[in-house]
């Protein structure tokens, strides 16, 4: 199990530096959002797809499905994070290091929506988002959701005068060829 995080935690680092996004204090929240969800462990054994990890006297079980629950979550926060936080300026570089993670019809309906372009560059504007809470709605063998509380802030010409507010961000996921993919992006 411990392998299976360690492997787990390299993936998501990989991934980051596939398209040149370290955010080291997302991979950190990552990495203690993991590390909370684990047991201190000293021994595991691995039978069958479960991973019983023998604590102080305590065993656990952590399934399959709940490691991938915890994967979706991780996944989850760093797309709503990266996905809502943009500028007028940043030539929609938050859509574009996302597309790895959408399927065909979510990464089309990215490219239609760079390309209609209608960010206007007279005076600076931005967005920053930060993931307050998340939640798994609906998980499947193939399909999930998964909602993401976000706290944003939209600045303008006066940067002083953030106007911030709370607003979720619905992810469905498909499983296509062993990935989780997301199929929906709705902000609710």
């Amino acid at each position: 199990m411990i392998g299976g995080a360690a492997i787990f935690i390299l993936l998501v680092i990989a991934l980051l530096m596939r398209n040149g996004t370290t955010d080291v204090n997302n991979l950190n929240q990552s990495t203690n959002q993991l590390n909370n969800r684990l047991p201190e462990t000293k021994n595991i054994v691995v039978n069958d797809n479960n991973a019983v990890v023998t604590t102080k006297g305590n065993a656990t079980t952590i399934t399959v499905e709940q490691k991938e629950e915890i994967s979706l979550e991780i996944v989850s926060r760093f797309f709503a994070e990266r996905f809502g936080t943009y500028s007028n300026q940043s030539n929609f570089e938050n859509i574009k290091d996302l597309q790895y993670l959408m399927t065909e019809d979510v990464k089309s309906w990215s490219e239609k929506f760079i390309s209609q372009g209608n960010i206007s560059s007279d005076q600076y504007w931005g967005v920053t988002t930060k993931a307050l809470a998340i939640k798994s709605q609906d998980i499947k063998a193939d399909t999930a959701v998964i909602v993401v509380s976000t706290q944003r802030q939209e600045y303008s010409r006066d940067v002083n005068k953030a106007k911030i507010y709370k607003q979720d961000l619905k992810l469905e996921y498909v499983k296509s060829d062993g990935n989780w993919l997301i199929s929906g992006v709705y902000w609710q």
